[in-house]
């Protein structure tokens, strides 16, 4: 069970280190994608590397600007030890703004999972440089080089 606390109420995040020491057991890995970057660039074909991973799940999100932080942390309490993002390219976002927020919401994410005593590089948001096929396949190498380094 995760149980978020405000810094103003009590012991911020005591349950949720409780959970997370249980779901290093496990090897499941999340990778959120975004839909419009999916469907605007065609990405589908080129995620099916990490698709065959047996032990990742992709989730397509309407944006990347819509991944809440309670998202990133309910993966990581659903035992996935590893979480990434994958985003529209910066200045290529549907919805002008949504890698950048998603930027912000990872970062607020991290410094939750440092705070609580883990490592916050278990949560990465990947965003190619531009929606040329090359740059998007690097953003997936990037994706598939951290599920080699289990």
């Amino acid at each position: 069970m995760l149980r978020v606390y405000s810094r103003a109420s009590a012991p911020l995040l005591c349950v949720f280190k409780e959970n997370m020491n249980e779901s290093r057991k496990n090897c499941d890995i999340r990778v959120f994608y975004c839909r419009n970057l999916a469907e605007d660039f065609g990405i589908l074909p080129m995620l099916s590397p990490v698709e065959r991973q047996t032990n990742v799940v992709l989730e397509p999100v309407p944006c990347s600007g819509k991944i809440d932080s309670r998202y990133l942390l309910k993966a990581f309490e659903a035992g996935s030890r590893l979480v990434c993002i994958l985003s529209c390219p910066k200045g290529e976002c549907k919805l002008i703004e949504g890698n950048l927020r998603a930027a912000r919401r990872v970062q607020a994410v991290k410094e939750l999972l440092a705070e609580a005593g883990f490592n916050p590089e278990s949560l990465r948001l990947i965003i190619p440089e531009s929606q040329d096929d090359k740059h998007i396949e690097a953003a997936v190498d990037l994706i598939l080089g951290c599920l080699n380094k289990k």
